[in-house]
């Protein structure tokens, strides 16, 4: 069993290097750079352990060589004014659900370089009466707000805690990171919930964030990828509460300028990923390979 699982990782490996290297070294920077100028890869990640510190290093590293890193307020400028900012792409990180891997690893690599990044935050996951037990954590982590938790790595960084405290949010919001909103309770905006609970999720969780943090929250990341986790309803209810821009992950370019600012799609990366993963990832591979879920999304937000 472990010998088939690291054959399928050794191939997929091989199928990351060629569209890796092939797509992002020739198509994007060589062939389409120009038309790529003013537009944004918004990239988002879930947990950053220590283990792979190297490698998220890596991969900022990667960022500032081929792109021009830039921050939410940068992203504001650019769809006000209107001007070219810079002649490499343009590239934005966000993080999803209040990780405290995040405040402990990833400010560590972001901050001494003056990256700033949107922290989309869950307020129920944050004010949970989380037990000391480290295993219990990580299994309510998963069955009750469905976010992913590693305990061996949580255990490898010595940590009590797996979610933020509000004191690690307010010190993320002071040092110049964008809080966002990820619901209330972090669960599917799809049409399964009523009304009530949609606008709960949505409505009030930037209330809840705007009152406990004392700050305008102008930002809101679906929950999920998952076809069915898009509704009419919560598309609706985002406009209603006065949101600017609205985050989902269907990998797609975004341009400022020009789309909807209320379906600004990401391109998942992890901490973990490989060279060769985020090459991929961030090529026109993805955004073709979800090219159909998109236009299934778009039908039912219109």
């Amino acid at each position: 069993m472990k010998f088939k699982k690291n054959l399928i990782n050794k191939f997929k490996e091989i199928i990351y290097f060629i569209i890796g290297n092939v797509l992002f070294f020739n198509l994007i920077r060589i062939i389409t750079y120009k038309k790529l100028v003013n537009k944004i890869f918004v990239i988002n990640y879930h947990n950053t352990y220590g283990i792979h510190e190297k490698n998220f290093i890596w991969q900022i590293n990667f960022y500032k060589k081929y792109f021009k890193i830039i921050d939410y307020q940068k992203l504001i400028q650019i769809k006000k004014n209107k001007k070219i900012v810079s002649k490499k792409p343009l590239l934005l990180i966000t993080f999803d659900d209040g990780h405290r891997s995040n405040f402990e690893i990833a400010t560590k690599v972001l901050n001494p370089r003056k990256i700033k990044a949107i922290f989309f935050i869950a307020p129920k996951f944050i004010n949970f009466h989380w037990p000391n037990n480290l295993i219990k954590q990580c299994i309510i982590s998963k069955k009750k707000f469905n976010i992913p938790c590693n305990y061996n790595f949580e255990k490898k960084d010595n940590r009590r805690r797996i979610a933020m405290t509000w004191k690690d949010i307010i010190n993320l919001k002071n040092s110049g990171h964008i809080i966002g909103s990820h619901g209330m309770n972090h669960i599917r905006l799809s049409d399964r919930l009523n009304q009530k609970k949609v606008n709960y999720e949505i409505s009030t969780s930037k209330k809840f964030l705007e009152k406990k943090l004392k700050t305008k929250i102008e930002t809101f990341c679906w929950i999920g990828g998952e076809r069915w986790a898009y509704s009419f309803n919560a598309h609706k209810a985002i406009k209603k509460a006065n949101y600017k821009y609205s985050f989902m992950t269907c990998a797609k370019i975004f341009d400022p300028i020009k789309d909807d600012k209320l379906k600004v799609h990401r391109f998942n990366i992890e901490s973990f990923f490989s060279k060769n993963q985020v090459r991929a990832t961030i090529s026109y591979f993805y955004s073709l390979y979800y090219l159909p879920k998109r236009k299934f999304i778009n039908k039912i937000i219109k």
